[in-house]
């Protein structure tokens, strides 16, 4: 509902994936929310994870993917889980993602250096995109981000010459097919402030 009221002359889709039906429930009993009458929006009740491996790609094509997943496996104190990570996962996420000027964005909660570190091995091992992240909010979470498009090179490239940080990932944002307005709502330039290459 938030994109649809703020964004909605901005996109032509959004497809939300959510596993809980009662998380529907509430957005239609309290939100005045309908899948029936929202043209805009494709909301799926399904496991997000096999939902991605499923798709198929010719008929699912992404702009931005913003992955927000408060679910914990087994002992590991990391969500999204650490299969989200892996590279079968990452691979068919990537494949999701319009080529050029793409961007999949993971909220990421971890607990301790060695599960970040986890992460961030894993985000790193993904081809043709450029890596970072916003930085720890308040030591909760994190944003993971990778934009994807023919301007990899030359923005990593830029990366390395300029000197400010805000320039630096400026300079990538500027390169994304996201409207300027819909990445203002986000706070991706609050973001960008403590953003780093990762």
């Amino acid at each position: 509902m938030f994109l649809k009221q703020h964004f909605s002359k901005y996109l032509a889709k959004v497809t939300t994936v959510e596993i809980d039906a009662g998380v529907l429930l509430t957005a239609r009993d309290h939100f005045g929310f309908s899948v029936e009458n929202e043209p805009l929006i494709n909301s799926v009740c399904a496991d997000a994870y096999e939902w991605v491996l499923e798709a198929d790609p010719a008929s699912n094509q992404f702009d931005f993917v913003f992955m927000d997943i408060n679910k914990e496996e087994g002992d590991d104190k990391i969500n999204p889980p650490i299969k989200f990570f892996g590279q079968d996962f990452m691979s068919k996420l990537q494949e999701l993602t319009t080529a050029e000027g793409s961007l999949i964005a993971f909220n990421v909660i971890v607990d301790g250096d060695a599960n970040r570190r986890r992460v961030v091995q894993a985000l790193k091992a993904q081809p043709n995109c450029v890596k970072f992240s916003s930085g720890m909010q308040e030591d909760l979470n994190e944003v993971f981000y990778l934009a994807k498009g023919t301007f990899n090179k030359q923005a990593e490239d830029k990366l390395d010459e300029t000197e400010n940080r805000q320039q630096k990932m400026g300079q990538i944002i500027n390169s994304l097919k996201l409207p300027r307005a819909i990445l203002q709502k986000m706070q991706v330039n609050y973001h960008v402030e403590a953003m780093r290459k990762i």
